[in-house]
C-alpha cells in the first residue's frame, strides 16, 4: 500500500510511461476505482481519457490469446511479481530525500523548537508511516494518532464517508482524541494521502474546520512570506508557479495583484494541495508538513499567534473572503446531464443571464464542459476541458462566484461559491448574508432540488 502522490512522483522522476493508482480514494468502502497520469506525471486529460475510456469499451471480452496469462493469472500458485521490479522503497527514499533538502524547511532554527501537540488521522488508510516519517525528517516531534483510525482497513469501521472534506462528522474521534490529549490542532489525511484537512479548536472550546480555500489562504501567505526579498523580480517568478496550485481563485487573485505577482487561475478547492513541483497533483504528506510548519512559524515567530488568528490578519489586508462548498446526493447521472442541459439553453436557448428575476446579473460564465468562456477574447477557456463531466462557472456583477460540477468519484453535484469584499469592508455578516442569499437563488433556479429530488448534504 502506498500513497497516491507516490505515483505520479515516480512517473515524472523516472520518466515513465503511464503511472496506474487503484484506489477509491475517499469513497465509500464499497467504491474501487483508478487514478490515471500520463509520462508527464499528470492526472489524465482530453483526449486521452476519452481514448482511454473507448479503448476499455473496445476490448471488454479478452482476446482468445489472452487466455493463457488470464489462467496463470487465475493460478494461486503464480508468480504476480515474476520479471517485475517493486520501487516502493526506492521511490521512498527519493521522496523524503527531496522532502529533507527543500530550502522552505527550517529544521534547526524553527521546528524542532516547536513542541506543540497535534493530532493524526489518516481515516484509515495509508498515511501513518509517511506522516511520521516526513515529520522526523523536518524535525518535528511525533504527531499524535488516533488509535481506531491509525492502521489501514478497507472497512473503515469508524466513519460513515472516510472524506475529510465531510468536516466534523469524519473527525469526530480525531477530535475526542485531541480533547483527551489537550491539543488544539488536527491535521487528516483521506486514505490514499492526496489531501489535507486542518481543524483548530477555537477559543469558545467549539472547533473549527477549515475549508479548501482558508487553508489555500494561508498557503499562498506562508509561501509569500517564506521568500526572503533579495530579487522581487525571483520572487514574483517563483510565487507564479507556486500560485498556480488546486487554490481558491479569489484570495490568491487579490493577495497576487496587491503584492505584484502572476496569477493563474485554477481548478478546485477540494483539499488538494500542490506544495512544489516534484509531485504535479495534489499532495497530503508534503501538505500536512508544511501546514505544520506554518503553525510552528506563527507560534514561535509571531508570538502564539494561532491559523485562526492569521487568517483574520490575511482578510484584514487582502479583504474578507467568504465561501460556502457543499453538494447533493445524485445517483442518475442522465438527469445530472439534463439538468445542465437545462442550465445551458435556460435563457432563449443560451446560458442564463441572471438570477433573482434580474435582480443579480451574470457578468461571465465558463463551461469547462465544453470549452466555452465568455470572459476571454476568443469565447474559448485556458482551462482543461472534458466532455466527461460537468462544470459550469458562473462569475456575477457583483463579484460573487459560484460553480456547479459534477464529482469524478462519487454521486455528488457539487457547488462551490464564494464572494469577497474590500479591506475596508468590515461587516463580514453582511457579505456572509449576501452570499448565501445567492446561492440559494442560483441553486434553485439552476438545478431544481426538490423537483429532482436532489439528496442534500447532511
Amino acid at each position: 500500500m502506498t500513497p497516491t502522490p507516490w505515483v505520479p512522483f515516480a512517473v515524472k522522476k523516472h520518466g515513465h510511461m503511464c503511472g496506474i493508482m487503484v484506489t477509491a480514494s475517499h469513497n465509500p468502502k464499497n467504491d474501487n476505482g483508478i487514478k490515471v497520469y500520463w509520462s508527464n506525471g499528470v492526472q489524465i486529460l482530453s483526449p486521452h481519457d476519452v481514448n482511454i475510456q473507448k479503448s476499455i469499451l473496445k476490448h471488454a471480452e479478452p482476446r482468445p490469446c489472452m487466455k493463457d496469462i488470464l489462467d496463470k493469472l487465475n493460478n494461486p500458485k503464480f508468480d504476480l511479481m515474476q520479471g517485475l521490479f517493486d520501487p516502493f522503497d526506492q521511490i521512498t527514499q527519493e521522496y523524503f530525500y527531496i522532502l529533507e533538502h527543500n530550502k522552505l524547511l527550517d529544521k534547526e532554527g524553527l521546528n524542532k523548537c516547536f513542541k506543540g501537540k497535534i493530532v493524526y488521522t489518516p481515516m484509515h488508510g495509508v498515511g501513518s508511516f509517511f506522516i511520521d516519517k516526513s515529520m522526523e525528517i523536518a524535525g518535528f516531534q511525533p504527531v499524535i494518532h488516533v488509535p481506531l483510525q491509525k492502521d489501514p482497513d478497507p472497512n473503515f469501521p469508524t466513519v460513515k464517508f472516510p472524506n475529510p472534506e465531510e468536516g466534523k462528522s469524519a473527525l469526530n474521534l480525531a477530535i475526542i482524541e485531541a480533547e483527551k490529549m489537550d491539543a488544539i490542532y488536527i491535521i487528516a489525511n483521506d486514505p490514499d494521502a492526496d489531501r489535507l484537512a486542518v481543524a483548530q479548536k477555537m477559543e469558545t472550546g467549539k472547533w473549527k474546520v477549515f475549508t479548501g480555500n482558508e487553508l489555500g489562504s494561508l498557503f499562498g501567505w506562508f509561501f509569500f512570506m517564506s521568500f526572503t526579498p533579495i530579487n522581487i523580480q525571483t520572487i514574483k517568478k517563483t510565487l507564479s508557479t507556486i500560485l498556480r496550485l488546486r487554490f481558491p481563485q479569489k484570495m490568491l487573485k487579490t493577495m497576487a495583484r496587491m503584492e505584484g505577482m502572476h496569477f493563474e487561475e485554477t481548478l478546485t478547492e477540494s483539499i488538494g494541495y500542490m506544495c512544489g513541483t516534484s509531485v504535479l497533483d495534489k499532495d497530503g504528506i508534503t501538505a500536512a508538513v508544511r501546514m505544520t510548519e506554518l503553525i510552528a512559524y506563527l507560534h514561535l515567530r509571531e508570538s502564539g499567534k494561532t491559523l485562526l488568528d492569521k487568517l483574520k490578519d490575511i482578510y484584514d489586508k487582502y479583504g474578507y473572503h467568504f465561501n460556502i462548498n457543499s453538494y447533493f446526493f445524485n445517483h442518475d447521472s442522465e438527469l445530472t446531464a439534463r439538468i445542465f442541459e437545462r442550465i445551458r439553453t435556460l435563457h432563449n436557448g443560451g446560458y442564463p443571464i441572471s438570477i433573482s428575476n434580474g435582480k443579480y446579473s451574470i457578468k461571465h460564465i465558463r463551461d469547462l464542459t465544453t470549452g466555452y468562456d465568455s470572459s476571454m477574447p476568443n469565447q474559448q477557456s485556458t482551462l482543461p476541458t472534458s466532455s466527461l463531466s460537468q462544470m459550469l462557472t458562473f462569475t456575477f456583477e457583483n463579484g460573487f462566484v459560484i460553480t456547479l460540477r459534477t464529482s469524478g468519484t462519487e454521486p455528488k453535484l457539487k457547488y462551490y461559491a464564494e464572494l469577497c469584499g474590500a479591506p475596508d469592508e468590515k461587516d463580514h455578516k453582511k457579505i456572509e448574508a449576501l452570499c448565501k442569499e445567492m446561492i440559494n437563488a442560483t441553486l434553485e433556479e439552476f438545478l431544481e432540488p426538490k423537483k429532482n429530488k436532489l439528496k442534500p448534504q447532511e
